[in-house]
């Protein structure tokens, strides 16, 4: 897995690249001041700084990726965590979803981002009968399907109403 940030978008949504990161993506301590080099459009530099938070969540963010990709992997195979050829799973181009809306007083949360580009491989193979996408829901959820041998696209995620969707059905109405 590779440890180092693709970008991480600071508290004015501005994003900082890996580039201008530099090493503060090794960064593992919460509350540090950390500042970065930031390229502008006139080919100035600006010295901006904030706070490590924001590295922590977006390398958690990260792994948690990783994390929801193999768990719909393994459930697509059915084999679970003993599965032998687990060590040998990989998945590439892996890019967290940029995070929906958290839920407030008076709405729910939004879907955030829908990744679907990225490849599974095994036993150093890519696997091509399989695809995969992960969604983000709200700002620290994330869902992941692996479908295999499906023709077309995934069908969107969405929510459900339990009593109106699912209990309604369920009673033969």
């Amino acid at each position: 897995m590779k440890y180092n940030l693709d970008s991480v978008q600071l508290l004015d949504g501005s994003i900082l690249t890996s580039a201008e990161l530099g090493r503060n993506d090794r960064c593992c301590r919460r509350n540090q001041p950390l500042t970065a080099d930031r390229k502008l459009e006139n080919g100035r530099t600006e010295t901006v700084t904030f706070d490590s938070d924001l590295v922590v969540d977006a390398k958690l963010r990260r792994f948690y990726t990783f994390w929801c990709y193999k768990e719909a992997y393994i459930k697509l195979t059915g084999e679970a965590l003993m599965a032998s050829w687990l060590k040998q799973l990989e998945f590439k181009h892996v890019r967290a979803p940029a995070p929906g809306t958290v839920a407030r007083c008076s709405t729910h949360g939004t879907w955030g981002e829908k990744v679907d580009d990225v490849e599974v491989w095994l036993h150093g193979k890519r696997v091509e009968d399989v695809r995969m996408e992960i969604q983000a829901f709200g700002e620290d959820r994330m869902i992941s399907i692996a479908v295999k041998n499906v023709p077309g696209s995934i069908p969107s995620i969405h929510q459900v109403d339990l009593t109106q969707d699912v209990l309604v059905f369920a009673q033969g109405g």
